[in-house]
């Protein structure tokens, strides 16, 4: 970028470099884009590299298009007297929609954590400054100075407690701490800098800050009684500075040493940030995967593995991620996380998914950007498949295989709705798989310059400071037949993709007609999709398992947090007892036998959940336990315990299973542990098992222990399956069973073989 005074149109010069010939001598540009279209107009001049002179020659220039947030950030980034070395994705990627420019992008996408950690420093742009920020910076330094912190922390002024509270807005508010683009992008920084209008400060305070409002934000909310402060856990911010340890560790010298998670991991872990496309939740961070989809994957593994020139649609790339987790993990445990952004078409009409991969809506605070409300309880699965904190071990050490012998449940694509379970089933012959896809097409109904300069600014240290096609909908079929794939078809269908780093994201776009008045589902646009959205992949789960039984009974829902008094005497609580004591059963339950840490309770947590039973603030005239009002509670270990029961319950359902099963074919009802036929509970008389379903949970589901699966997944029967299909089932979701989380169920050798 050229010098410029303030007032002047912004030129530059791009060139292609290679990243050796640059190290280190160039910055790059960390941003939010906006859902504003490229309105703003810089001049570009292409430079292009003459090998007799061995020197860049000046081509003819170039008016482009920039949006309105990156030309703020040009300005503000430009000097006055020197050049500026920048790399910036809008200008430095080819963004036109032709095969040239979309090989250019797949190939950079690529090299994004390359990129960033070449670069000297990352500027990170926040916008505009204002009062709000400049307050916010000043309460920064004092953060990040322990002679003033405590001062700052206990002092209730006004003043002080408007700097707190600016802060926490920056954080909610300012779109870049919630884009998921930014992950790799700062974890990839060797040094960055936080730049808010011509107010500049070093990455590692505003890092340190956040990570010190973490840590003190009871303290906070409860020294300045504001609830501003109850949203600070859920800020992507926070959860952005807490995770970023976890990434990636450096040499000194700031170059990348090791990657430490896996691409499920970071697709799972990030849930909070938002990304413009669906398949971004996936491109974001494959750069950043210590087993990063490589070209050679495929052929190493012997399968086959996505290509540009395919063009898979967004719901074919979900299902061969969800399918390359299983493969290298050997673990069902991607099927409970919820990680998938919901998709609609350019009719938008949702793009039905696989009952197996679970929508983000699902998560404890549903689509990212939507609330900072709790909406759902806490996954019962780890994030990650190799968290080494206690979870839980429902199906023991058996790990997921591809083919296996009998019994099996198959588990489709299906939508579970009240009304119908319809899916589309996957042929097993190859040739008749292309042969019903083409009978149902026929059906379809379209219804900066890298060169020699200045750097535009230098790290701000410690010291310095102290039109295309739509996708169509496949009209669904009524019946199922042949369900069950070959070895030859799952060879020769692609039941196993690998998710390669030379797929190419389709073309999408967002509507904007009446985008204010859109949900948050409604903005997933895909486009640019040659195959109809469910027919290039067999969309069917083959896994072996043993059915604990079914339901049947479940609570209502419960919304905001209420345990309903009926239940809890259920669950064996005797509100007229004088015994001070609440069984195993009851209190484990509420928490699903887990800290908020993974690890196992403390026993106190079982005198807590007495106080809370013979708390009149909690309980109300029906019994009914009221989790959310622990604010009422002063005492700090009943209302830590709350919290936790809270955090479980919230929109899920307690169920009552038994053994008996009904309308089950023979080979599934052999899948029925006998334990759970015949004996009851060891400390009651008790026939029936407890725990916690899914909200969407009804009487009749099948509670089973899937191989490769830590917890247990209630499944439902298709309904429109055949007699000889009926091992056909969708999945509804994960759930908590008391005394058969830690492989109880799985004891028997002999008959789980």
């Amino acid at each position: 970028m050229r010098p410029g005074r303030s007032g002047d149109e912004i030129v530059c010069d791009l060139c292609v470099k290679k990243l050796a010939e640059v190290n280190e001598r160039y910055e790059a540009l960390s941003y939010c884009w906006g859902d504003e279209e490229p309105t703003e107009i810089i001049k570009i001049y292409k430079l292009v590299w003459k090998e007799a002179d061995q020197q860049y020659s000046q081509a003819r220039v170039e008016d482009f298009l920039v949006r309105p947030n990156l030309l703020k950030a040009l300005r503000h980034l430009r000097r006055e007297s020197a050049s500026v070395v920048i790399w910036i994705d809008a200008i430095c990627i080819n963004q036109r929609e032709t095969p040239e420019a979309r090989e250019e992008k797949n190939r950079q996408l690529s090299m994004m954590t390359e990129i960033y950690n070449t670069a000297k420093n990352v500027c990170i742009w926040l916008g505009d400054s204002g009062d709000t920020f400049g307050a916010a910076l000043d309460l920064i330094n004092d953060m990040t100075n322990f002679q003033t912190f405590d001062q700052v922390l206990i002092n209730s002024d006004k003043s002080t407690q408007e700097r707190w509270c600016n802060l926490v807005q920056i954080l909610k508010e300012t779109p870049w701490f919630s884009r998921r683009w930014i992950i790799q992008e700062i974890a990839s920084a060797r040094h960055a800098s936080v730049h808010c209008g011509d107010d500049v400060i070093h990455w590692d305070d505003l890092a340190d800050a956040v990570s010190l409002l973490q840590e003190n934000y009871s303290t906070l909310k409860r020294h300045l009684k504001d609830d501003t402060f109850a949203e600070v856990p859920t800020l992507s911010a926070i959860h952005l500075v807490k995770s970023l340890t976890n990434v990636c560790r450096k040499s000194t010298s700031g170059d990348i040493a090791v990657k430490l998670l896996d691409f499920e991991s970071l697709v799972c872990t990030f849930q909070q940030f938002q990304a413009k496309f669906p398949e971004d939740i996936l491109h974001s961070v494959r750069s950043l995967a210590k087993d990063g989809p490589e070209g050679n994957e495929g052929v190493a593994l012997g399968l086959t593995f996505l290509t540009f020139k395919e063009q898979r649609s967004t719901r074919d790339l979900f299902i061969t991620f969800v399918r390359r987790c299983i493969s290298k993990s050997g673990s069902l445990d991607i099927i409970c996380r919820h990680w998938a952004p919901p998709v609609t078409d350019t009719a938008n009409r949702k793009v039905e998914l696989p009952s197996w991969i679970s929508d983000l809506s699902n998560g404890p605070y549903g689509l990212p950007g939507e609330s900072h409300e709790r909406q759902n309880g806490e996954n019962f699965v780890a994030l990650s498949p190799n968290d080494m904190r206690k979870r839980y071990f429902a199906s023991s050490n058996r790990r997921y295989e591809l083919r296996q012998s009998r019994p099996r449940i198959i588990i489709p694509n299906g939508n579970l709705t009240e009304e119908s379970n319809r899916f589309t089933s996957s042929p097993t012959d190859v040739s008749l798989h292309q042969k019903t896809i083409q009978e149902n097409l026929a059906s379809f109904t379209e219804s900066n310059s890298v060169a020699e300069g200045a750097s535009p600014t230098a790290p701000v240290t410690r010291q310095d400071r102290l039109a295309p096609r739509s996708v169509v909908r496949h009209r669904r079929s009524s019946t199922i037949s042949n369900v069950r794939p070959t070895p030859q078809a799952i060879a020769q269908d692609n039941w196993m993709f690998i998710f390669d780093h030379s797929w190419q994201p389709g073309v999408m776009r967002r509507q904007v007609q009446n985008e204010r008045s859109r949900s948050k589902l409604d903005k997933w646009i895909q486009d640019d999709k040659e195959h109809a959205h469910n027919q290039n992949i067999p969309d069917m789960l083959e896994v072996n398992g043993l059915v604990l039984g079914s339901i049947q009974e479940c609570s209502d829902i419960m919304r905001d947090g209420i345990v309903p008094g009926s239940w809890l005497e259920k669950l064996g609580w005797d509100p007229s007892s004088t015994t001070n004591r609440v069984q195993d059963k009851l209190w484990r339950t509420l928490i699903a036998d887990r800290t908020s840490e993974g690890g196992s309770p403390p026993r106190w947590y079982q005198r807590a959940c007495l106080h809370c039973l013979r708390d009149s603030r909690l309980i109300n005239a029906n019994g009914d336990l009221n989790s959310h009002r622990l604010h009422r509670v002063t005492e700090s270990m009943t209302s830590k315990y709350l919290e936790r029961v809270e955090s479980v319950i919230w929109r899920r359902r307690i169920i009552r299973i038994s053994a008996e099963v009904d309308n089950l074919t023979p080979e599934v009802g052999s899948a029925i542990p006998e334990v759970n036929r015949s004996a009851p509970e060891a400390d009651t008389a008790d026939k029936f098992l407890y725990g916690l379903g899914p909200e969407k949970t009804r009487r009749g589901d099948l509670v089973c222990i899937l191989f490769g699966c830590s917890v247990p997944v209630v499944l439902r029967k298709a309904t429109q399956s055949s007699s000889r299909d009926s091992n056909v089932f969708e999945v509804v979701g994960e759930s908590y069973i008391h005394g058969k989380m830690d492989g109880e169920a799985v004891q028997n050798r002999d008959m789980v073989d």
